[in-house]
């Protein structure tokens, strides 16, 4: 049976499980329409649009993910996980990050705002995402950093839904927002994130980020890794031809979160900072494969 565009984005979304069980009903009804998605590359119309998501996540199955992201400005925190609850959310087989005798382990939050995204050869336009986890040892001699993903947003309707078939559990949220202007190298300027409403956990991060004026050019990668019920895939962040050009800045970072929430678990407070790192980065180009191990 063939249906409706809008209805067989409603059935992707329920059976992908973009957004998980506690999706509200303005959400779905959002993403059948709008956000499937940007102005794409081979067609004006939405059924095209609809047609070249399809065509990106069906891709997954057998290639993996690609994504590019250019045009970025990120928030890196690095704040202290309670080890013992950082431990109950990454499977045995990686090593936490730090002294194991520490009650405390290293844990990113991060957030980017990229001006074009592109998902297996399908431009997706401007958007956000945040990716949660613990740093670890790397588990196969690769990547200058890497860390266990524990969560993972995004307003991207196809990425979001290209990570699920992989077998990454990102959540579609079209409440996730990312704000900044920039006010010169430099100079301190207000930076926000916001995960929107019905993220699982929800976040907030405030305070000001210092644009770096010097670009760093490094051959170098990072990954984040994820087991799930379809086996491990890793996520290797690097630049064009492995090389990545960024300008490391500054920042200073306060992330909140409900009492009670997994986010404050894992923290062991709801009210968030970061001793460990705290950073506000700019770069041209950052390219993320998703495979399989």
């Amino acid at each position: 049976m063939h249906l409706p565009r809008r209805c067989a984005a409603f059935t992707l979304l329920l059976t992908i499980g973009v957004g998980g069980c506690d999706a509200e009903p303005e959400e779905l009804s959002e993403a059948n329409s709008a956000q499937l998605e940007g102005s794409g590359s081979g067609g004006s119309t939405d059924d095209s649009r609809f047609t070249q998501a399809l065509n990106a996540v069906r891709a997954t199955s057998g290639a993996g993910v690609t994504v590019t992201f250019d045009d970025c400005a990120e928030t890196v925190g690095v704040g202290l996980g309670l080890r013992s609850e950082v431990r109950s959310r990454v499977p045995a087989r990686y090593i936490l990050a730090g002294d194991p005798a520490a009650p405390v382990t290293p844990t990113a939050i991060r957030a980017m705002r990229c001006e074009r995204v592109n998902v297996n050869g399908f431009d997706v336009g401007t958007h956000e995402i945040a990716q949660i986890g613990a740093m670890i040892v790397s588990p196969d001699g690769t990547g200058a950093l890497n860390n266990y993903q524990f969560w993972y947003y995004t307003d991207s309707f196809v990425l979001a839904l290209a990570m699920n078939v992989i077998g990454i559990p990102a959540q579609y949220r079209l409440g996730l927002q990312f704000n900044h202007t920039s006010c010169g190298a430099g100079v301190p300027c207000p930076v926000s994130v916001t995960s929107g409403p019905y993220a699982q956990p929800a976040f907030n991060l405030t305070g000001t980020a210092v644009e770096g004026d010097v670009v760093q050019t490094l051959a170098a990668s990072s990954n984040w890794w994820y087991d799930g019920s379809n086996g491990t895939v890793k996520m290797t962040a690097t630049g064009p031809n492995g090389v990545v050009s960024v300008r490391y800045g500054g920042g200073d970072f306060t992330v909140t979160t409900p009492t009670g929430s997994a986010l404050a678990s894992t923290f062991g407070t709801s009210t968030i900072r970061f001793p460990v790192m705290q950073r506000f980065n700019t770069s041209p180009s950052n390219i993320v494969t998703m495979t399989r191990q």
